[in-house]
């Protein structure tokens, strides 16, 4: 790719970013010189001194639980002095177990003092509301737990004994934490199949792992690089794959995880024999703690990056320091043997250290001399001290020169971000195939890369190459659900063709069109929502929703014989005869109010009236409805009502009704009149009072040319009698408009 805008490099770096690797490479020699110094510690301290090195910790832990608490709000958690929920319980799920380890090896007033501590640090991780830190912090403990009395007990007793730890972690994860933790548990478990997002991402991962299996991408890079293989939740850049293994498999490659987890397992596997087989209590207990911590963040590093955050990697590497200078379970290897083996661990150390002093003042010197001189900050870079907020990643790419541009690039080649960058400034200069040359680059690297789509689309566009701006926004828009109105604007402002837009820049995606159709409705384009709606309903792109938000558009803007035909049209087979037999929808109410547009539907219920669809009791179908009068009002309306559509004409309308103890002198009609009131066409039906089996109700009418809608309804004349408070229950259905004639002469 960098032959196309410069000389070609004579070689390629591991790291598809060194600049950053380097950064992420001193991080670790750091969390190595801190493994390499509590490991001597360890070595050098005897009995329970050993614990002095914990202590620190847990000193850390209490603080960030107790200012957590203090934070905690209606709408707000504990967090401490991080800024993420989950890194918070990270640092407090790992220290934990060795509070509790500490506690039970002091024992007595100490102990209960260092117990207060644990349970300030647990109460931290519960109202950190990070469903995975508790899981992770109950097992941490379950482990410690297990491997603690196991070795006590007679084999034939030990799985008794786990499974009664196991009950009581079980009850502990129902019990204890917040509602908002038990419901986002279960939401993920019910709800959720994508694990919050994490699932496709882990899957996309795989095809990262897939093109750089061996050696990875380089610390650090998994960000930048996971664009090229992202397919799912593309509204959002992922810098972390919330999975520690999945991303250190990324960054190092197969070769360099099997390392790092290799070295991480032996230290493991012998603080668990350490924490069983022990020679003192203190020893044991030491080991119990470093074990906990280590399996809580193990857990918990399945689904976040921990790793990633200095804070917790360096208490991971802290923990796994003493874990590694314990002396062994024999007890026949002193520590002075320990210290004098194969490994020049001191000498290592030294040198790391030594590393660290060099950088750490080369970085000084850059970032307070040589920031704003680019031939010095090239020479820094040449030993991987690079301007990280500049050439790597420029803050507005809009304001800086195309020569930094293409230093950029030449730094990052695999970054689609710095192409795109370049290539809008190529072309503002005029240097069109080169321009169209980055931004094919950056396409290349970042095929679903919204920001880039739109810039590639407007490249063409001012090229006249509408068909292939075109083809951006279909790959744009088949990836987003939030910033697909951008695009919509884009089309709008460019005064792209609406024919051009639905066949070539639209991708084959329901929720696509529908939002499109809603963007046409809130712009009040009337014509244009009109060719959208026809396209998605040939297409069968529309829903429910989408359906009654068009009708009602359509009624709002008195266009009633459209509304009531493009209802028509998309229910299909589910239309029930409406515009043919029954000017009137759902007149046999088998449909839900919930499934048709309230403009279209009956208005159903009010004050002194129960009204609910009745499936025992019905004149066809499954359903009638159901009014129910509570015989506290002298009510002229029973509050059941629907606004009809017809077209000019002669029509009947009948129904059927049934009553059950009507009470007062006046019975129940149905009415039928024009909504505006600016007719006299106002008709009822005979009353119906006292009770009655189903029984037919009819009237003929004529609607003229003047009148667009009209209401039918359920109503009663008042009474004027002492007592006329109407009391009992009426049933409709089968209630149908029906058009008899297109003249209004009545025979």
């Amino acid at each position: 790719m960098l032959g196309s805008i410069m000389a070609v490099p004579r070689f390629a770096s591991l790291s598809i970013a060194p600049a950053t690797t380097a950064a992420y490479l001193l991080r670790t020699i750091g969390y190595t010189v801190v493994f390499l110094l509590f490991r001597e510690m360890t070595l050098r301290l005897h009995g329970r001194r050993r614990w002095m090195l914990f202590v620190p910790l847990i000193a850390i832990a209490a603080a960030e639980a107790a200012l957590g608490l203090s934070q905690i709000a209606p709408n707000s958690v504990a967090v401490g002095t991080y800024g993420n929920r989950n890194h918070f319980a990270g640092l407090l799920e790992m220290v934990l177990p060795g509070t509790v380890a500490l506690g039970l090896a002091v024992g007595g007033f100490a102990g209960i003092g260092v117990s207060c501590i644990a349970i300030t640090i647990f109460l931290g991780i519960l109202y950190s509301l990070s469903k995975m830190g508790f899981v992770a912090a109950l097992g941490g403990l379950f482990i410690m737990a297990a491997l603690g009395l196991g070795p006590r007990l007679a084999p034939r007793h030990k799985w008794l004994a786990i499974a009664g730890l196991a009950t009581l972690a079980f009850a502990a994860f129902v019990f204890l934490p917040p509602d908002q933790v038990v419901n986002g548990i279960g939401g993920v478990f019910v709800d959720d199949t994508t694990g919050e997002g994490r699932f496709p991402i882990w899957a996309d991962s795989l095809h990262l792992i897939a093109a750089y299996p061996i050696f990875g991408v380089g610390l650090g890079n998994y960000g930048s690089s996971f664009i090229k293989y992202q397919t799912a939740v593309l509204d959002r850049t992922f810098d972390h794959t919330h999975n520690d293994y999945l991303e250190l498999v990324s960054d190092l490659g197969i070769i360099g995880f099997l390392l790092l987890a290799g070295f991480v397992f032996l230290i493991f596997k012998k603080v668990v024999r350490v924490a069983t087989r022990g020679p003192n209590a203190d020893l044991r207990y030491l080991g119990l703690g470093c074990v906990g911590g280590m399996t809580a963040i193990g857990l918990h590093s399945l689904t976040d990056y921990n790793m990633y955050v200095p804070a917790n990697a360096f208490v991971f590497a802290w923990i796994a320091g003493i874990a590694a200078g314990l002396p062994s379970a024999s007890g026949r290897a002193t520590q002075t043997e320990a210290a004098e083996g194969p490994f020049p661990f001191k000498q290592v150390a030294v040198v790391l250290s030594g590393v660290l002093a060099v950088y750490a003042s080369g970085w000084l010197v850059l970032q307070h001399s040589f920031l704003s001189n680019p031939q010095a900050e090239k020479w820094f870079c040449r030993f991987g001290i690079c301007n990280m907020n500049g050439y790597l990643f420029p803050d507005d790419p809009d304001t800086v020169s195309q020569a930094y541009l293409l230093e950029s690039v030449r730094r990052y080649p695999s970054s689609a971000d710095r192409w795109a960058a370049l290539g809008k400034a190529m072309w503002k200069l005029g240097q069109i195939e080169p321009a169209r040359q980055c931004f094919s680059n950056a396409i290349a690297l970042g095929p679903n890369r919204m920001g880039t789509l739109y810039m590639f689309a407007d490249f063409y566009h001012s090229r006249g190459q509408d068909d292939l701006a075109l083809k951006q926004t279909f790959l744009a828009l088949h990836g987003t659900k939030e910033l697909d109105e951008a695009f919509f604007k884009w089309f709008t402002q460019n005064k792209i063709p609406l024919s051009k837009v639905v066949a070539a820049g639209l991708p084959p995606d329901a929720a696509v069109f529908q939002s499109y159709l809603r963007y046409m409705l809130n712009s009040k384009d009337m014509e244009s929502a009109e060719q959208i709606w026809t396209a998605a309903m040939q297409r069968g792109y529309l829903d429910d929703k989408s359906a009654r938000e068009y009708v009602g558009f359509l009624i709002g803007q008195n266009q009633f014989d459209s509304a009531t035909r493009a209802w028509a049209a998309y229910l299909g087979d589910r239309k029930n005869g409406y515009l043919e037999s029954n000017w009137l929808w759902n007149g046999d109410f088998e449909s839900d109010q919930s499934e048709s547009p309230p403009e279209l539907n009956w208005r159903l219920g009010g004050n002194g009236v129960e009204v609910a669809r009745d499936a025992d009791v019905k004149h066809s179908g499954a359903y009638s409805l159901r009014i129910r009068f509570d015989g506290k009002e002298n009510l002229t309306n029973a509050q059941v009502e629907q606004r009809a559509y017809p077209m000019p004409g002669r029509y009947r309308l009948e129904a059927y009704l049934k009553s059950e103890e009507l009470t007062t002198d006046q019975g129940i009609s149905l009415r039928i009149f024009d909504a505006t009131g600016a007719s006299r066409l106002d008709s009822r039906t005979e009353p119906l009072l006292g009770t009655h089996d189903w029984t037919k109700v009819s009237l003929n009418l004529c609607v003229p040319s003047n009148i667009k809608s009209l209401f039918v309804g359920v109503v009663r004349q008042p009474s004027l009698k002492f007592d006329n408070l109407i009391k009992g229950t009426l049933w409709l259905d089968s209630v149908n408009l029906t058009r008899v004639s297109q003249y209004c002469s009545v025979s």
